[in-house]
Parts: structure tokens; sequence; C-alpha cells
């Protein structure tokens, strides 16, 4: 994104040599590339960039990734909201963790991305209540959203996504509430 600086003892980026984010100088940037027809084409499929010291907010321009299945960024200094990700429909992987200042609801269109399968929230500031529609989420296999704000109960329709094998939420302000009896 525009507001993504990376420091580090080794240097800055240097994208002087390509802008074309498929080229080997584009550190934890993955591609799968179509070679039929007359030329290349390139598309995105997995950004990794944790720990790269990354500093902003996570631009609303990655939607325009389309074939993205990964999208982690743990252990940056990432702050601000979410955004709206549900038209990247080939999502399967998101971790934001770590980030400390990263905050807002649980983001209710995520129930609705039926391809998402990993989602690790925790060490952020999100807040509110965990909402109902996490037991839609059928093919959730890990949900962890530990150490933020969140408040409430755990609603008991997370008993209902069937395919969660992992679910964390410890360490957040949730009271008078207990894990649904089918975990």
């Amino acid at each position: 994104g525009d507001h993504w600086l990376w420091h580090s003892p080794e240097g800055h980026w240097d994208f002087s040599g390509s802008s074309n984010p498929c080229h080997p100088l584009w550190q934890g940037i993955r591609c799968e590339c179509d070679t039929g027809g007359a030329s290349e084409f390139c598309t995105v499929t997995e950004i990794t960039l944790g720990t790269y010291n990354l500093h902003g907010t996570l631009p609303s321009e990655m939607v325009l990734l389309s074939n993205l299945t990964q999208l982690s960024v743990p252990s940056n200094r990432l702050y601000g909201t979410l955004p709206d990700l549900s038209p990247i429909n080939q999502l399967a992987y998101l971790d934001i963790s770590s980030n400390v200042n990263i905050r807002g609801l649980f983001p209710v269109y995520m129930c609705e991305m039926k391809t998402l399968q990993f989602l690790k929230f925790k060490i952020n500031a999100f807040n509110g209540s965990l909402p109902t529609c996490i037991g839609r989420m059928s093919g959730l296999t890990y949900l962890n959203v530990a150490q933020n704000f969140f408040e409430g109960t755990i609603p008991s329709e997370v008993g209902l996504a069937l395919d969660l094998l992992y679910f964390n939420a410890g360490f957040n302000y949730l009271v008078n509430g207990t894990v649904p009896s089918s975990y």
C-alpha cells in the first residue's frame, strides 16, 4: 500500500528495477503465471510479509487482487480498520495477528466468505461482540481472536461451524458464557 513503509538494518525496499509485483525483487509475494497465448500474464496469489516492520494501514486496493488466496502480515505495526476484503473471493488464509493496533468490530462480511479456512486476529484491538454468524462459516477450520477487546459472550452458534478444529477467544472481555458443548 501507499502508506506501507519497511525499514530494517539492511535498508528498505527498492523497486526501481521493476514495478511488477511478480518480479523476484518483490519479497513475500507469490504469483501464478499463465504463459499461454501471446504474452505471459501473472497474478498475485499470496502475500506473506510477517515481521517486516511494516507500518500503515491495509489498503482498500487489496480487493483488486482477486486471485489472492493468502494474506499473512503478522507481527508488524499495522493499524486502523480492516478494509472490506469480501471481493477477494478466493481468500482462504488471513493472518493479521500481533499488529496490536488493528481495530474495529469483527468484520461480519467474513461470515459469507466461503473459501476462508484460516483466520487469525489475535493480539490486536478488535472490540464489540463476536457475531453469531461465525456459525455459518462452513469452511473455517482455524479461528483465533485471542487478546483483543471483544466483550459479551461466546455465541452458541460457534458450535454450528462444523469444520472448526481450533477456536481461541481467550484474554478478551468475554464473560458469562461457555464454549458450546459441540466442542
